[in-house]
C-alpha cells in the first residue's frame, strides 16, 4: 500500500515522551523493522539585557540563546532505512555536485553572453553543455532537500520547556492511527496541511 499518495494530511500535538508511533512505515505502508530519525532544529536568538548602572541607552549587553534541537524515532521498513553516514555521504557528493556545477554553470552562461554579445557564433554542443550542467545543478539541489521520510513526517514546531512537538503528517490515515494508538498523548491541531 502506498501512503505518500494522499495529499490531505494532519498537524498532530504529541508528548515526545509518551508518543508512540505505530509498527508500520510511513511512506510506504510495509512492516517496519528499523528505525529513523526525524529532527528539527530552532536557532539560538539574541536576549538583551540592559544594565542598571548604565542609562540604557548607552550600554546594553547581549547575548546568545542557545538553539534547541527536537528528534523522533520513527519506524520504517528495510527499503527506506538509511544510516546517518549514507545520508551524510549522499548529501556530502550532493553538495559538491552542486558547488562544481553551478561554477560551469556560471562559467558557460558568462562564455555564452560574452559570444553573444560579441555576435560571434557559438557552438552548438556548448548549448548541449549549458543544458547538461543545467539539468545536473538542479538534480544535486533536489537531492540536497527534504528527503522521503521528511516529506511524509516533520516537525513544525516545538515547545523549548517541554515535550510538545507539533508534528506535519502528509498521509491522514497514518496520522489518525497515531492518534488512535496514542489518545492521551496525541491530539490533531487541524485538518487540513
Amino acid at each position: 500500500m502506498n501512503l505518500s499518495g494522499r495529499q490531505n494530511g494532519l498537524l498532530i500535538r504529541i508528548d515526545s515522551s509518551a508518543i508512540e508511533f505505530p509498527s508500520i512505515c510511513p511512506i510506504c505502508g510495509d512492516r517496519a523493522t528499523h528505525h529513523r530519525l526525524v529532527s528539527k532544529s530552532n536557532r539560538g536568538r539574541l536576549k538583551s539585557q540592559r544594565s542598571t548602572y548604565y542609562r540604557p541607552t548607552r550600554y546594553t549587553r547581549k547575548s546568545v540563546v542557545q538553539g534547541e534541537t527536537r528528534r523522533l524515532r520513527i519506524p520504517v521498513c528495510d527499503d527506506h532505512y538509511r544510516t546517518i553516514e549514507e545520508m551524510g555521504r549522499v548529501n556530502l557528493l550532493a553538495g559538491i555536485v552542486a558547488g562544481i556545477s553551478v561554477l560551469l554553470f556560471a562559467f558557460i552562461g558568462a562564455v555564452i553572453a560574452f559570444h553573444y554579445y560579441d555576435n560571434i557564433a557559438f557552438p552548438i554542443g556548448g548549448y548541449f553543455a549549458f543544458f547538461l550542467v543545467t539539468i545536473i545543478m538542479i538534480q544535486s539541489f533536489r537531492s540536497l532537500g527534504p528527503d522521503d521520510l521528511e516529506k511524509v513526517i516533520s516537525i513544525v514546531d516545538f515547545h523549548h520547556l517541554g515535550h510538545i512537538i507539533i508534528l506535519r503528517i502528509k498521509d491522514r490515515w497514518y496520522g489518525e492511527e497515531i492518534l488512535r494508538g496514542n489518545p492521551s498523548s496525541a491530539q490533531s491541531v487541524r485538518f487540513r496541511v
